[in-house]
């Protein structure tokens, strides 16, 4: 069926070329796909391949090939070039689709079949331009951890794409591709070209969707439409990510530090962000909960440890001044810790080796406060009776400042609702919170949350830092770097844990 009716979605899947896994992501389409979702669906498989006349991908063409009769039309797609990463790989397949709605899927990815009834019934009833679905992920070896990617109070929920993001994240499963459909014309294909070129490919994707989305609704479905095959660096294999940072000619953390920071200013400039959202937007995957700033501080600090004993790696005064000057803008309460920063960088080629680990131990613990009595103390910005009042992606966000835990699923839960036992959500200004809203104080304990200590060490943490010390004045030799990154990947996994 090829006639000239508008295909209701293009499904792009970009591909390196892995035959069992392309059959593995289309067989669940098309075997548990409805016949009316099937008809309007155009395939597109792009194979984003290297020139090697020893590899046959005629397997692959005879398998789309078998399943044209099931769909609205299906090709493949030759790259005349080899693109790096995933986001160009899709970019250019993505010139050439034609329909309605765009659904770019990874060939990691298998859909379940409640998830294509869902699917099914967004493109036929289209309640939003937009839509989202929820995945859980599983091994190589076939486990599944069972945490669902995205957290949800109800079954379906209309929010602006931008809310979407500034709740759960930029650079998690925002990035995911499979779980997003959304109408085609919202994504500008020069806009994205133009963000890969001056800011970088990865999350480029994100960038361009908010540029073209922004506050248009998306629906989010809590139901699992896809399976997701975790990679290697989820387990803290770092190779994938040195074998792109060598190809492309950056730094290893590149894509959190400078690409993620040049894309938040590239939409920051075009009036789509403020300081100020970046300032309340969350950053949440399975367990994981932080201010989406604190992924780039993270990285930011370890990218400047790790230029201290591999030259290739070390970011100039300019690039450091780029990404402090950005922090000052978007975090003016964490003023001392980007002075602190500015100064560590400042001296990883001249401080001797206690002074520079002294400075990363403490710097570190700045930007890693991870445990639940201080976690998100960053966004409360003030306090009302016995409640504190927090910056949320939404407003405002009132609890006890003896609640420690109960508040954060304001924060994880991707609807949360407006008022709990443990919170009010408000959208107003923070001088008009009404009384109604926040607890009164009934004793002086009220009014002060829980004393709050460093956290101790296991009893042995004396040896490993010291280890580590060790580590750390080896590891400035080369030598010592590559024997080290020429490990099993195993071994290098062991000896991190072992390590930190």
């Amino acid at each position: 069926m090829t006639g000239k009716i508008v295909p209701k979605v293009s499904l792009v899947l970009p591909t390196t070329g892995n035959e069992a896994s392309v059959r593995r992501a289309l067989g669940c389409v098309t075997g548990f796909g409805s016949e009316r979702l099937l008809r309007g669906i155009e395939l597109i498989v792009f194979l984003n391949v290297k020139d090697d006349p020893a590899k046959d991908y005629s397997g692959i063409e005879r398998y789309v090939e078998s399943l044209r009769p099931l769909v609205h039309s299906a090709k493949v797609v030759r790259t005349g070039r080899y693109y790096i990463s995933a986001e160009e790989s899709a970019l250019n397949g993505v010139k050439h689709a034609t329909g309605e709605l765009l659904w770019i899927v990874g060939d990691k990815r298998i859909f379940t079949p409640e998830g294509l009834t869902a699917i099914d019934a967004f493109v036929h009833e289209r309640p939003a331009p937009c839509a989202y679905f929820n995945s859980v992920w599983f091994t190589n070896l076939g486990f599944s951890n069972a945490h669902a990617s995205t957290h949800m109070a109800s079954p379906r929920a209309l929010l602006p794409y931008k809310q979407w993001v500034m709740r759960h994240g930029f650079n998690f499963m925002a990035t995911s591709m499979g779980a997003w459909i959304y109408e085609r014309q919202l994504m500008d294909l020069g806009v994205w070209k133009e963000i890969i070129d001056t800011c970088g490919a990865h999350f480029s994707h994100v960038t361009a969707m908010l540029y073209g989305i922004r506050e248009k609704n998306v629906m989010a479905h809590s139901v699992f439409a896809i399976q997701a095959e975790a990679k290697a660096y989820h387990d803290g294999d770092t190779s994938e990510w040195n074998r792109y940072a060598d190809l492309a000619g950056t730094y290893l953390y590149y894509p959190w530090t400078f690409g993620i920071v040049r894309q938040f200013q590239f939409l920051i400039d075009r009036g789509v962000y403020r300081y100020d959202d970046l300032r309340r937007s969350m950053c949440s995957e399975a367990m994981t909960l932080r201010r989406q700033v604190d992924e780039i501080y993270n990285h930011f600090f370890v990218q400047i440890r790790l230029g201290r004993s591999n030259l290739r790696e070390r970011l100039s005064a300019e690039q450091c001044e780029e990404i402090v000057g950005f922090l000052d803008r978007v975090c003016p309460e964490k003023v001392i810790l980007n002075r602190l920063l500015r100064d560590f960088h400042a001296g990883a080629e001249t401080d001797d080796f206690k002074i520079f680990d002294d400075k990363s131990a403490h710097i570190g613990d700045a930007c890693s406060l991870d445990w639940k009595q201080v976690k998100l103390s960053s966004l409360i910005v003030g306090q009302v009776g016995s409640s504190f009042v927090r910056l949320h992606p939404s407003g405002y966000l009132l609890s006890k400042v003896t609640d420690n835990e109960h508040f954060l699923l304001a924060y994880k839960l991707l609807d949360p609702p407006a008022t709990s036992i443990h919170w009010t959500l408000t959208d107003g200004d923070i001088l008009s919170v009404s009384n109604n809203t926040v607890a009164q104080p009934r004793a002086w304990s009220d009014l002060y949350p829980p004393s709050v200590e460093r956290r101790t060490g296991t009893p042995d943490s004396a040896r490993r830092r010291r280890v580590r010390q060790v580590v750390s004045a080896l590891y400035r030799h080369e030598w010592v770097a590559r024997r080290v990154s020429a490990m099993p990947r195993s071994l290098k996994v062991r000896l991190r844990a072992w390590f930190m």
